[in-house]
């Protein structure tokens, strides 16, 4: 606002302070704070090992905020306890990242050590909850190469056909289980056939998602009906292939035969496996990433540019002149306004005596 002075306290690190509004600055600035040295904890993200599934990635970025290099050593800890360790050195206002391996956990803490005035950034804690392996309930009569795409799925976890402690089931049976979890039935009810026709994706399956298949290397072992809520994911002709059936519980039911798509040794089996216990427990299953963001500037506390006040009263050394004249002392209005007064008595006065003088000059 024109119409008034604006006074800003600032320990001159926010970079807003590069950008005042209306390309003016403020009528006074007053400094605060003497820290000038701080590294902190900006990011950390993970994701599951590509070669392990059994270990989790690490990405840490580390900030200096400061105006002075600076060394810290980054401790990494789950809950087993110490799990790596790294010393880093960082110039004034640069920053690192710090890579690390570390067995799955529930959660991730780094720490650096030793810590510095700004004691909240030195710690940043990660839930890992995103990257664990779902446990699948598995049958055996299932084919091999079925199991075997189970197993070696990143995402998921092979358990005992009895298990409870699960979030998804692979059946294989003719009788289907009384389970209420989300499950994928494979069924087959008569000898291995090709398809009736060409094969088609439905829209509900995102163009990104859809598997190029082709359809002499499939085979399919049962007949699936669709009843009207039910939604036809994959078809071969009229005739469906992967149908998401409605109900309480997610269920996907398919007719196509894994046994021979593995005798023709393609990569259909591993991506159908994928994108059909994707659509079970929803979202991506292969490329998941776990991360918390503090933002650029969380570490920061060097003054940037602008701000060069000085502390109390005194008016900023990089305020214009013509600003700083605006600032008032406290007693400035009060002054004013008494010599107003003053002002006013003495022209009440004059006027009178200017009265009496034409009064006194008047004809003989």
């Amino acid at each position: 606002r024109r119409d008034r002075l604006h006074w800003l306290v600032t320990d001159g690190a926010h970079a807003a302070l590069q950008d005042w509004p209306g390309g003016r600055q403020p009528d006074r600035l007053i400094r605060v704070g003497s820290v000038t040295r701080n590294v902190g904890l900006e990011r950390l993200s993970a994701r599951r090992n590509l070669a392990d599934p059994g270990r989790v990635d690490l990405l840490l970025k580390v900030t200096n905020g400061g105006v002075a290099a600076e060394t810290r050593v980054v401790v990494f800890a789950t809950d087993a306890g110490e799990a790596a360790r790294s010393s880093q050195r960082l110039d004034p206002a640069t920053s690192a990242l710090v890579a690390a391996s570390i067995p799955a956990s529930a959660r991730v803490r780094a720490t650096l050590q030793p810590g510095d005035a700004l004691a909240e950034d030195d710690t940043i804690v990660l839930d890992l909850a995103p990257l664990k392996r779902h446990r699948v309930a598995t049958d055996p009569t299932c084919p091999g190469a079925l199991l075997a795409a189970v197993a070696a799925h990143p995402a998921l976890a092979p358990a005992p056909q009895e298990a409870t402690d699960v979030e998804a089931a692979l059946e294989c049976g003719s009788r289907p289980s009384a389970r209420r979890v989300a499950t994928l039935r494979v069924l087959a009810d008569h000898a291995p056939m090709p398809p009736p026709g060409p094969l088609r994706w439905a829209s509900a399956v995102a163009e990104s998602r859809r598997i190029r298949l082709d359809a002499e290397r499939l085979q399919l072992a049962a007949q699936l009906q669709a009843r009207p809520a039910d939604v036809v994911l994959l078809a071969a002709g009229d005739a469906a292939v992967i149908v998401g059936r409605s109900g309480a519980s997610k269920l996907l039911e398919t007719s196509l035969d894994f046994g021979s798509m593995a005798a023709a040794r393609g990569p259909e089996v591993p991506l159908l496996v994928n994108l059909m216990f994707e659509r079970l427990l929803g979202g991506d299953l292969l490329d998941r990433v776990a991360i918390t963001d503090r933002g650029p500037a969380s570490a920061v506390v060097a003054p940037r540019g602008r701000p060069r006040a000085t502390a109390g009263t005194q008016a900023d050394a990089g305020v214009p002149a013509s600003s700083q004249a605006r600032i008032l002392n406290p007693w400035t209005s009060p002054i004013l306004g008494a010599a107003v007064l003053v002002l006013l008595w003495e022209i009440v006065a004059l006027g009178r005596q200017l009265r009496r003088d034409s009064a006194g000059a008047g004809p003989e």
